[in-house]
């Protein structure tokens, strides 16, 4: 995004929804090498109460009117994978990722969801749908929108393109109603680490995904303007706190993959045997970022680099 568009939608944003809520994220961004962390946290807190309280309406209605249903689906043991552009688009880092991924599926079929053929497994409401040709919702957003349906309708595991698999994809995924990543509290996210939206699995016809479903598309019915990036996140904490299944569902899920992000400052440095053996004691996935290492630096790497392994592990 251009710093003008970006200036644009910031002072759409203050309007729409106020100074703390618009402001109050840049100054969060901003202010995290200078603001005290207890300055940060009270910010933080505020600005989520304010978006939760004008959310809370609108999930308080989703919760009323949720009804199950049966889904007929026979996708709840899929992998999903999502790149839009399509995998021959993949960077370095996503290509490596999904190769780890159907290394380590145990036969499983791993489905990359993209633009030409997202329709052929999740329906999506057409006014989203509009929304995103227009251009009036981000990438990002529209993939948040696109795991939720997937999960809600066909069920299976959800893998963000930078989850890197250093062993079999743990049997939880698919065995557990609902599962996730999991890892103790760290920051100020609205989850506090108490799920992870880019690693979620569940069966089909999942209450927390429908009526997840139901949210997105009943928010977007009357806004083209995201409250906050992490409305995902926002959506998921006001169900927990307001709904008992959806509540239980998430403690539920233990502690896991605690070295999730051990790998993802340090992949053109120096591989290390007895680093690696500690990550993988406990951890199976780890979660990468492709928009740090661009090709080049990833080219440049030491044969003996943390990438450079990991690339020649996921063949």
């Amino acid at each position: 995004m251009s710093t003008t568009a970006a200036i644009s939608e910031l002072c759409k944003k203050t309007l729409r929804f106020g100074p703390l809520i618009a402001l109050g994220n840049v100054v969060l961004t901003q202010g995290r090498n200078t603001l005290s962390p207890n300055v940060i946290k009270r910010l933080s807190d505020a600005r989520n109460q304010a978006i939760q309280r004008r959310l809370s309406p609108l999930v308080d209605k989703a919760l009323a009117n949720y009804r199950p249903y049966v889904s007929v689906a026979k996708n709840e043991e899929t992998i999903w994978v999502c790149w839009l552009q399509g995998e021959e688009k993949m960077p370095p880092i996503p290509a490596m990722c999904l190769e780890s991924i159907r290394k380590n599926s145990n036969g499983r079929t791993v489905q990359v969801v993209t633009l030409d053929n997202y329709t052929d497994f999740a329906q999506i409401d057409p006014r989203i749908t509009e929304l995103y040709r227009k251009g009036k919702i981000k990438n990002c957003h529209f993939a948040d929108i696109l795991r939720v349906n997937l999960l809600a309708q066909r069920g299976g595991l959800w893998m963000d393109a930078t989850l890197y698999c250093a062993s079999p994809i743990n049997e939880r995924f698919f065995s557990k109603p609902f599962h996730t990543i999991h890892i103790a509290p760290y920051g100020n996210f609205v989850s506090q680490c108490r799920w992870a939206v880019y690693c979620l699995s569940c069966k089909p016809g999942n209450k927390l995904f429908s009526v997840l479903e139901t949210l997105f598309a009943d928010y977007l019915s009357t806004e083209s303007l995201f409250i906050d990036y992490f409305l995902f996140d926002q959506f998921i904490d006001l169900l927990y706190q307001k709904d008992a299944e959806i509540r239980q569902m998430i403690d539920d899920v233990p502690m896991n993959n605690p070295q999730i992000f051990a790998l993802a400052d340090i992949l053109t440095e120096s591989f290390d045997p007895t680093n690696w053996e500690r990550y993988i004691a406990n951890t199976e996935l780890f979660k990468l970022n492709w928009k740090k290492y661009g090709k080049d630096a990833l080219s440049a790497a030491p044969v003996g680099s943390v990438y450079s392994y990991l690339k020649s592990q996921a063949q």
